[in-house]
């Protein structure tokens, strides 16, 4: 009766090895958690199931620009989601996840524009200012993807002695008369 016993606990302590090596998803709760192979972590030490990653990655993404703010999917976790996350969980959407980051990035840092030539995607930059685009004068800048030249300040074609302001001035002044 013993061997019986004993069996049983063997059998009792394997399974208890086996759902140990088990991990739990905070997001769907699956009972019978996941294998470590199939958990996605972040820096912060949360892990998530790939299944929901994905998801909350696809959510997050329909919130369009914003969801380069999005965070870790643990309550009260303040750790930014990465593209690296992004990669991971759902490599199909990762080409959207980094447009937007590109998309703030310019928004952002006044030391890019967008080349305002029409359907260039371009990014210019500029370049021996010391930091700052001069107030005074232009800086002439040309896409090497569609050859377009614009003023780096106001994104405008270039108009050199003309500051930007002044140039402002004068496109109002023309729309309110054609009006």
């Amino acid at each position: 009766a013993s061997g019986g016993r004993g069996g049983k606990a063997a059998n009792n302590s394997a399974l208890g090895r086996y759902a140990s090596k088990r991990k739990h998803c905070e997001i769907c709760l699956d009972e019978d958690g996941f294998d470590p192979s199939e958990m996605i972590g972040m820096p912060c030490g949360h892990e998530f199931c790939s299944i929901c990653w994905y998801g909350y990655v696809s959510n997050a993404l329909e919130k369009g620009p914003l969801c380069i703010r999005e965070t870790c999917p643990q309550a009260g976790c303040n750790e930014l989601i990465t593209e690296g996350e992004v990669r991971e969980a759902a490599p199909d959407l990762l080409p959207k996840f980094e447009s937007y980051q590109l998309r703030s990035f310019v928004e952002t840092f006044r030391m890019t524009r967008w080349c305002p030539g029409p359907g260039c995607g371009r990014v210019a930059f500029a370049r021996g200012t010391g930091g700052a685009v001069a107030d005074a004068g232009e800086l002439v800048a040309r896409c090497d993807e569609c050859d377009s030249r614009f003023c780096f300040k106001c994104g405008e074609e270039p108009h050199a002695p003309v500051t930007c302001k002044l140039l402002a001035t004068w496109q109002e002044k023309c729309r309110n008369e054609s009006e």
